[in-house]
């Protein structure tokens, strides 16, 4: 039986196991922790670091010297466990995207230098780390500026809203101590809707599978994203109408300017008035979009893993005859989390709308207030008439009491 390696065992990646499973390969799982949900359902599971490669490795060529590698797939975020696949797969022929592609997605100051070279719509801004540059950059410019890390991040960590030069010192060091190569993104703040669109691209040949407004819990809380919507575009949404198709297109643009292939893609824009700025582009989907789409009945773990074989897949319909949305719930104190209902079955709203719970975190867990999008406990997800009705539904049942924290 081929084998079909996953880098990572933890509960995001649990899906793309038992759709490599349901395609009858033999799942090779790494995770450093010995406990991990993927320990249990892989074929073969070794208690070796993501972050590993030369284990990684050579557990690999002792594997391909047995059988063949049919293919080499991470859902992580980390940049180190997408540059081990990038090599991975290169050295052994399978499909996935470059470890060149990887490194622009993680190193924003190349990506916005790649935006430019394409003429795409990016941005005011300055990737920099020195705290005078930054300075200067600001200096004789209206506030306010979005300050945030330049590179290898996730969600919305060290992400802050500069409304008074005098605090730049402060948000400036806090946004280079999580960037990896300590620059910082000083960036013009615009009065805009954010857009994520979400896709896949298999032998230069890109889908798109999302067009998705994202909300966020304000500036006073660091943009943390609290949710997101798609599908069904309400008849009265006369700009998102005007400008869908500029969205999408500047995405694919994004996509082919970082050379993103036989992967998953998301562009994250936001939307002025006069059309769409283009923020960045990342080699895998945005938060939790796996699980929206999935709920739509779109099979976004067995197409991945399709595509890391190297087999085609049929691409979904390109249009929702209903809206999806989801809304992220989180811990308003620190404290120990009590779930009421564990229960994750589908339930109904009414006749003809569904919701689902999802929980992060699990019962009995300490909990603290959000930082970033990493620390929701869960999230509901539902559906509507259209985009609207379908985040309104998500939101007014993230607000029931699902959970308490003690």
């Amino acid at each position: 039986m081929n084998s079909f390696v996953i880098i990572g065992g933890g509960k995001s990646q649990i899906p793309f196991i038992k759709a490599a499973k349901k395609l009858a390969y033999n799942t090779v799982v790494f995770d450093q922790n010995p406990d991990a949900q993927g320990a249990v359902l892989a074929d073969i599971f070794h208690t070796v670091s993501t972050h590993d490669y030369e284990s990684i490795a050579a557990i690999c060529a002792q594997l391909n010297s047995k059988t063949k590698l049919q293919g080499i797939i991470t859902y992580s975020a980390f940049g180190k466990p997408l540059i081990t696949v990038a090599r991975l797969c290169c050295k052994y022929g399978l499909p996935s995207f470059s470890e060149a592609a990887a490194e622009l997605a993680l190193d924003k100051r190349q990506m916005k230098k790649k935006f430019a070279e394409s003429k795409l719509p990016i941005p005011e801004s300055i990737i920099t780390g020195n705290l005078a540059a930054a300075e200067e950059f600001i200096d004789g410019q209206a506030l306010p500026f979005i300050v945030k890390p330049g590179a290898d991040t996730r969600g919305s960590s060290g992400v802050s809203l500069l409304q008074d030069i005098i605090g730049l010192p402060e948000v400036f060091r806090q946004a280079a101590d999580l960037s990896s190569n300590d620059s910082v993104i000083i960036e013009k703040y615009y009065e805009a809707r954010e857009f994520s669109v979400d896709g896949i691209v298999q032998a230069g040949w890109p889908t798109i599978l999302a067009v998705s407004e994202k909300f966020n819990l304000g500036f006073q809380e660091n943009f943390i994203m609290s949710g997101f919507a798609t599908g069904r575009v309400p008849k009265q949404d006369h700009l998102l109408k005007e400008y869908i198709y500029p969205l999408r297109e500047t995405a694919l643009q994004a996509v082919k300017s970082l050379g993103i292939d036989n992967s998953f893609f998301s562009v994250d824009l936001l939307l002025t008035k006069t059309g769409p700025l283009l923020l960045e582009a990342g080699i895998m989907l945005d938060a939790k979009i796996d699980r929206l789409l999935h709920f739509a009945d779109i099979d976004v773990y067995e197409m991945f893993c399709r595509i890391a074989a190297g087999k085609l897949f049929t691409p979904p319909a390109q249009t929702f005859s209903k809206g999806f949305a989801l809304s992220f719930m989180f811990a308003r104190q620190e404290g120990i989390l009590n779930i009421f209902s564990d229960d994750t079955s589908l339930k109904s709203i009414s006749a003809d709308q569904r919701y689902l719970i999802e929980w992060e975190t699990k019962d009995g867990a300490k909990v603290k207030l959000p930082e970033s999008i990493a620390d929701n406990i869960g999230w509901i997800i539902t559906e509507g008439e259209d985009v609207n009705q379908a985040y309104a539904n998500a939101v007014i049942i993230s607000q029931k009491p699902f959970f308490k924290i003690s």
